[in-house]
């Protein structure tokens, strides 16, 4: 374990700063040694607040402490300078140096989708969430998230359902679990997935350390999918970073009455790319139909649409009363609602009433 990246990761200095250093040395051990001999010719721009930051950070019983957590906590450390380095994040003008992680690296380099999206999502949200996950998880493409509530939530519990590489980037420490009641998918994404984190070991979940962890999440994919998001989301802040990152956007449309998809309504009104069905999700991957696996169970779907189309109408409908009158399975039913809505048959509307579309009335 090389103390020499925790020190680097303690320096109190802007991920641009790090990495306009990164690119003037071959180790972190040969910045400390010039800082530390005051032999600083040929690094341009380095400003006596910096080399104070760089002098000021290394610690040796901090360092040995973080140390000692990595090795009871089985936490890994890799480096900008390091062959396992994610190769995609050294394409972002602002790559972390150092990343702390827990799980498995190698599949980092895959073929990854982000999918970012509101805290407290709806049932809708969740819905187009798992499906979503559900057709990437069938082309063995990667899941990036941030181990949030909501969509960042559904997003790793349906790709660890189906037996897919899923990713969170953490916002704090990588042995901080948080929030604390994702610690079973924490658990099973440290064995089956990966939790990387650039903040040390212990690192509290401060509201700022989110905004700066984004550019990783929009870094590590191909392409960012946001569920559900306000106007002032965080996820319009990643979408933003990953458009500056040359990354693709796609949103996914909701009610103009809901205040969850005011957000995403607005990327797509900017130029996002819009997610109404798999087709979308194929032509911008360039994922070929009939390599998709049977990502769901399709018996009898007809006479369930048959059995939803005959009771809904223009007049809205909540989504409990149609279980009520089909008789069908909560969870199986929003997959046939939502399956569905991508063919126009029904619409959703605010607080998860539903109608029938006109052409079909």
């Amino acid at each position: 374990m090389n103390k020499y990246d925790i020190w680097f990761s303690l320096v109190k200095l802007s991920p641009i700063i790090k990495y306009n250093l990164l690119k003037h040395f071959n180790s972190f051990e040969d910045i400390l040694q010039v800082i530390t001999s005051n032999n600083i010719e040929g690094v341009s721009g380095l400003k006596e607040k910096v080399i104070y930051e760089l002098k000021n950070a290394y610690d040796e019983e901090k360092i040995y402490n973080i140390q000692d957590i990595m090795v009871k906590e089985d936490i890994k450390i890799t480096s900008y300078f390091n062959k396992d380095y994610p190769e995609k994040l050294r394409n972002i003008v602002d790559p972390p140096a150092v990343l702390f992680y827990k799980g498995n690296l190698n599949k980092i380099n895959n073929r990854s989708v982000s999918i970012v999206g509101a805290r407290e999502c709806t049932l809708y949200g969740e819905n187009v969430t798992e499906e979503i996950c559900r057709i990437l998880s069938g082309n063995n493409i990667n899941i990036i998230s941030g181990l949030a509530r909501g969509i960042d939530t559904t997003s790793h519990k349906t790709s660890l359902k189906e037996n897919n590489y899923t990713c969170g980037v953490l916002g704090c420490g990588v042995n901080n679990i948080y929030p604390k009641e994702n610690k079973k998918i924490y658990d099973e994404m440290e064995q089956k997935g990966l939790i990387i984190s650039e903040y040390i070991p212990n690192a509290k979940p401060n509201s700022w350390h989110f905004p700066i962890r984004n550019r990783i999440i929009s870094g590590l994919c191909e392409l960012l999918i946001i569920i559900e998001a306000s106007e002032k989301s965080g996820s319009l802040i990643t979408a933003n970073l990953a458009l500056e990152q040359g990354k693709d956007v796609m949103s996914v449309p909701g009610s103009v009455f809901s205040k969850f998809s005011r957000g995403t309504n607005k990327l797509i009104k900017d130029g996002a790319h819009v997610f109404t069905c798999e087709k979308d999700l194929y032509e911008i991957l360039k994922i070929q139909k009939q390599n998709v696996k049977n990502i769901k169970n399709n018996v009898n779907l007809k006479g369930e649409e048959v059995k939803i189309l005959s009771i809904l109408s223009d007049k809205p409908m909540h989504i409990n009363e149609i279980v009520k009158l089909t008789n069908i399975d909560i969870e199986r039913l929003l997959g046939v609602l939502f399956e569905m809505q991508t063919f126009s048959k029904i619409r959703c509307i605010c607080g998860n009433f539903y109608v029938k579309n006109q052409k079909l009335a």
